[in-house]
């Protein structure tokens, strides 16, 4: 191989080796009170078996170290609106990434209740707490389904409404606007991707209970039904 090209591929390797570790960082951090642990990163076990081929597919790639570390401070923040007693029987990992998508779809943020985890991809720091709280109330969703109070829940519905089939169809069917709407309110719902089903309904109020985007407790004094399910 001649020297010059062989120093040439040399350098490139190495440039490539330095940014992949600038671009691609891991970080852990274990929050004393609760004992969850918040990774910033990938890892080859961070998705179930199930998630990795087939349909699912599930991809996610890592944040560059100082976009971590400032979602991480976020997350800090976010986690102390829980007590610590109930994380512990509820969430046991966050994980923080930069894109994240299943069945060839990109994706928020999702969880999985079995390990009780977590996922969210970076965003504006007003949208990226409200994925959290999202995710996090699928989980608590899920666990504590027995003592949802789904009756007096579809009944501050308007008459006639019925959910849809999942999140993911209406990410599919392009059906997954979180724009607050009138029309919804007096629904009963906050937008149009609450349609999808009853945790996704759930979901949209959790997020704005936790951190309300603009809008929302007006929306919850003008409207009664709004303000039933809160």
């Amino acid at each position: 191989m001649n020297k010059k090209y062989f120093r040439f591929v040399l350098s490139l390797t190495f440039l490539l080796a330095c940014v992949s570790q600038i671009t691609a960082y891991r970080y852990v951090y274990r929050d004393p009170a609760s004992g969850v642990r918040i990774i910033c990163g990938i890892d080859s076990d961070m998705f179930p078996r199930s998630w990795q081929s087939g349909r699912t597919r599930g991809r996610a790639t890592a944040l560059d170290r100082r976009t971590a570390l400032r979602k991480l401070k976020i997350m800090k923040g976010e986690l102390k609106k829980y007590p610590p007693a109930f994380l512990r029987k509820t969430l046991r990992r966050i994980y923080i990434v930069k894109k994240l998508s299943f069945f060839g779809l990109n994706y928020g943020g999702t969880y999985f209740v079995r390990t009780k985890t977590v996922y969210i991809k970076s965003s504006s720091a007003a949208y990226f707490k409200q994925l959290f709280h999202a995710e996090f109330s699928s989980i608590i969703f899920k666990l504590y389904r027995q003592n949802f109070p789904k009756r007096a829940w579809h009944r501050a519905n308007s008459r006639g409404f019925r959910y849809g089939k999942g999140g993911r169809n209406a990410l599919r069917s392009g059906k997954s606007s979180t724009t607050f709407s009138k029309y919804y309110f007096k629904k009963g719902l906050l937008y149009q991707y609450g349609t999808a089903s009853n945790e996704e309904d759930f979901n949209s109020y959790a997020k704005n209970i936790f951190s309300a985007k603009r809008g929302f407790w007006k929306a919850a004094a003008d409207y009664p039904r709004v303000a039933i399910k809160i």
